[in-house]
């Protein structure tokens, strides 16, 4: 690794997001983890990408389990989801530099429903899509925090959310792509009108999307299958072969980031297994490098200049990812108890 960073999450990292500056180069990277072996609260920390220099720790931010963490596409606002809640940290001076941030909550109303919200992305204007539990995507506005529209997009939980438009080459008719656990796939306009359906039947739960930066491809990462696939947007056929995940780990895939301007991507799984693809090769060809971590791989993220890429791990104990892995299948179980050590790797990107 290039760079790792211990503190200050005392137990798992689950969650990672980078931003970047007005050149497209990594500037930020935030986390959430367990901070406390007493309070079980979450806490999310922002870090400087070059020096590993903490910029901004809250320790305790909430005990409900988060699921998904986003910038607003600048360094002035970050989303944090999870379990009923949706926390927005807005930083002061607009950047997390600063040091202090504002925390509002987003204002479902009595036309939503308080629940879990499972993914979060932001749109051009910077409001901000939430995922939900029962199905639904829900318009967030970026001042008032309040609920604008709510749109019943699955028929089960919404699991993976990607909006393309900071990594855009040129315009394209699809803004975002949304994932459920019922295996379907949809993409939506940026008034979240529902303009084509993907076929993955077979594949189980989608657990992860990445809208390419021209928006005419999505890669989908599948849960039953542990495998990837990537799909035209124009018509719904699949590109080239499938792809198995972590080449010699047999666990669950739960970890995946696209590069942000080549053809390639990278998958992280259950037993630490790190390995990128090259998706534009034939499927004997496909693997470009593999490496173990030492511990389950719960997030991946590629940065914006493809300079370094960021690891999650859960632990050196396996079995801990894995029962907390079952547990978040089920929203309704309570957190794992046991402590395991947290421990977040920034890798090259090339691993």
């Amino acid at each position: 690794p290039k760079l790792e960073i211990l503190e200050p999450h005392s137990k798992a990292v689950t969650l990672l997001a980078f931003d970047e500056d007005d050149y497209g180069n990594a500037k930020h990277l935030a986390s959430v983890g367990d901070s406390s072996d007493k309070t079980s609260m979450y806490g999310l920390a922002v870090h400087h990408v070059n020096s590993g220099r903490l910029l901004y720790h809250a320790p305790a931010t909430t005990h409900l389990r988060p699921m998904h963490l986003a910038f607003s596409g600048s360094s002035s606002e970050l989303c944090q989801v999870g379990q009923e809640h949706a926390l927005y940290f807005t930083f002061a001076a607009g950047h997390a530099a600063c040091h202090h941030a504002a925390i509002s909550a987003a204002r479902i109303g009595r036309h939503g429903k308080l629940q879990a919200y499972l993914s979060v992305a932001y749109l051009p204007d910077f409001s901000s899509v939430l995922g939900t539990a029962d199905g639904h995507l829900y318009l967030i506005s970026s001042h008032s925090r309040e609920l604008v529209r709510s749109v019943k997009a699955h028929e089960a939980a919404v699991y993976a959310l990607d909006a393309a438009w900071r990594r855009k080459k040129e315009n394209a008719s699809y803004t975002l792509v949304s994932g459920s656990r019922d295996g379907s796939i949809k993409l939506w306009s940026t008034e979240l009108e529902m303009l084509a359906q993907l076929d993955n039947r077979g594949a189980g739960p989608v657990r992860s999307v990445h809208l390419s930066p021209d928006g005419t491809r999505v890669l989908v990462g599948s849960q039953a299958t542990a495998e990837l696939r990537e799909f035209r947007c124009s018509d719904g056929a699949v590109i080239g072969d499938r792809l198995a995940g972590g080449g010699p780990a047999a666990g669950e895939l739960w970890a995946l980031t696209a590069h942000p301007f080549e053809q390639r991507i990278a998958v992280g799984s259950d037993e630490g297994a790190l390995t990128t693809w090259q998706l534009d090769t034939p499927a004997s060809q496909a693997r470009v490098a593999a490496t173990r971590l030492p511990g389950a791989i719960r997030c991946l993220a590629y940065a914006p200049d493809a300079k370094l890429m960021a690891a999650a791990i859960g632990g050196t104990d396996r079995a801990v990812p894995l029962q907390w892995a079952r547990q978040r299948a089920d929203l309704g179980e309570s957190s794992t108890k046991s402590s395991i050590k947290s421990s977040t790797n920034v890798v090259d990107s090339g691993a």
